[in-house]
């Protein structure tokens, strides 16, 4: 069995329209090999090979489009629905349809840093009629609103009163790029449904981009959602102990940027599986696998794990988890169960 995927966080159209700019416009993303300039680590045919049912699909602005960070917000969706119009089985979600759900591939749009509201908050209700359902007031920038992880503070001045009209609007809040007192902050007032759409835990990788315990808490009592984060300087682990427990596999630190997965056995696994398995042991001791699911950052990152460099890899994925004993359970809950039911709140 092969289940759908949902995935809570990419930059695809994003980097689309960044190429379509000015190539040298990638430098935003970090990314300095040129050979990734002519790939996509999501297409249409990855995403039906993978059963990838649900992709969030962020209107990130690069440091290079603050000039008009509405205009190019605007820009980034038109380039989505280009896309479904070109395509029969691509929709946009913004109501959950069990038919849509079952024949189709949906882009949940996210808003990954509030600069392209341009200071309005009431274009939030603009892009909420465009299909925005999930929303992250910073990236790595300081807004008026909240500090990010790359800065020291919490809340700012403005923060109460877009905390009021995040409340009275019916969207996810995520957490991934504020900083830890911007979380506590937030928290005491935001009355809906918080995640962190692609962060790990810091207690297994020491990135501050990775939640604390704390956070995890707070999320698991919001009935959220953490989405693993596929980059490696958030996702590597060097734990001997996980090697160890599991040493009747044999694994592989090659990344191949460009495979494409088949469903099939391997004799020799990436190592990126098993940062999953080591996640996901983690959370089980905080009893927040309820909240466990995918946030890729697919097309936002520059740096890969071994199996995890496009959404095919996914499917093997899934066989390495079954080897590994992982209970079936589990596994449905990470690749689309957890994600779901929190979706349908805001559908």
């Amino acid at each position: 069995m092969n289940y759908p995927i949902i995935d809570c966080h990419a930059d695809t159209f994003s980097k689309i329209l960044l190429n379509k700019k000015r190539t040298k416009q990638f430098t935003s993303f970090g990314i300095t090999k040129p050979d990734y300039l002519k790939y996509q680590e999501i297409n249409i045919e990855r995403t039906r090979k993978s059963n990838l049912r649900i992709q969030t699909q962020s209107l990130y602005i690069g440091d290079s489009m603050l000039d008009k960070p509405l205009c190019h917000a605007l820009e980034i969706i038109a380039i989505m629905l280009e896309h479904v119009k070109e395509k029969d089985d691509l929709y946009i979600v913004k109501t959950f349809d069990e038919d849509d759900w079952q024949s189709k591939y949906g882009i949940l749009i996210s808003i990954e840093g509030l600069e392209v509201i341009e200071n309005n908050l009431d274009l939030l209700d603009v892009f909420y009629e465009l299909g925005v359902r999930m929303i992250a007031p910073t990236w790595n920038r300081i807004t008026r609103w909240f500090t990010p992880i790359t800065e020291k503070g919490g809340m700012l001045s403005k923060g109460k009163e877009l905390i009021d009209k995040l409340n009275s609007i019916n969207t996810l809040l995520d957490i991934s790029h504020l900083s830890d007192q911007s979380v506590y902050d937030l928290e005491k007032l935001y009355q809906g449904t918080i995640i962190a759409s692609h962060s790990n835990i810091r207690n297994i990788n020491a990135s501050p981009r990775n939640l604390t315990d704390d956070e995890i808490t707070i999320i698991k009592e919001r009935n959220g959602l953490i989405g693993v984060n596929f980059f490696y300087d958030f996702l590597h682990s060097d734990a001997q102990a996980m090697k160890d427990k599991y040493n009747r596999f044999e694994f592989s630190e090659q990344v191949n940027y460009n495979r494409e997965y088949e469903n099939s056995d391997m004799n020799i696994y990436p190592i990126g599986y098993l940062w999953i398995v080591e996640i996901l042991e983690y959370l089980d001791k905080m009893n927040a696998l309820d909240c466990v699911c995918f946030g890729s950052d697919f097309d936002g990152i520059h740096k890969f794990c071994p199996g995890l460099e496009n959404p095919t890899g996914l499917i093997s994925l899934q066989r390495f988890l079954r080897k590994a004993k992982i209970s079936e359970d589990i596994i449905a809950k990470l690749f689309y169960q957890n994600a779901l039911r929190v979706f349908k709140t805001v559908l």
